[in-house]
């Protein structure tokens, strides 16, 4: 065998072990993931946390009254679903600060690790299998642009608190 052959199949085996070792990490954290939603056990019927002690959370839809925002004292109600084509559908999303954000998420069954969403700095961890809708509320305190994810932020989209 020559050299050069013994070079394309050594290649060749590096970039099948490094899909295999992807995938397989892939598979094993979306099915890990805890399917519990977070807020359950908020000291209120709907077992919803509007001001969670550690965290602040919000979310919102564009096209919504001006761009996500609706008057004070409603809820602003957002929705993402992560597609099969390993994006999300709302890729930015606004929202106004100090009023409370029910985020509902939802993903295609062909999302992969996309099942699995968090914003970070709000404590939001939501799982959706098989399409069913999660969701979390929260009134998000502090104006800024924060990260939506999927848990190998593959899937990636832009929250943004005015």
């Amino acid at each position: 065998m020559s050299q050069n052959n013994f070079e394309i199949k050594k290649s060749t085996l590096i970039v099948v072990l490094v899909a295999l070792i992807a995938v397989s990490g892939a598979a094993y954290y979306v099915l890990t993931v805890p399917t519990q939603n977070p807020n359950v056990g908020c000291s209120n019927p709907e077992n919803v946390c509007l001001s969670p002690p550690t965290s602040n959370g919000s979310g919102a839809n564009a096209g919504q009254q001006a761009n996500g925002v609706q008057p004070a004292g409603s809820i602003q109600k957002i929705s993402i679903r992560a597609l099969s084509s390993g994006q999300y559908d709302n890729p930015e999303i606004h929202v106004k600060v100090g009023i409370p954000v029910r985020l509902t998420f939802t993903a295609d069954n062909g999302a992969g690790c996309g099942k699995y969403m968090a914003i970070d700095e709000f404590g939001v961890k939501l799982t959706s299998r098989n399409g069913e809708d999660e969701v979390a509320e929260f009134t998000p305190q502090n104006p800024g642009t924060y990260y939506y994810h999927c848990g190998m932020w593959m899937f990636k989209g832009k929250l943004v608190v005015e």
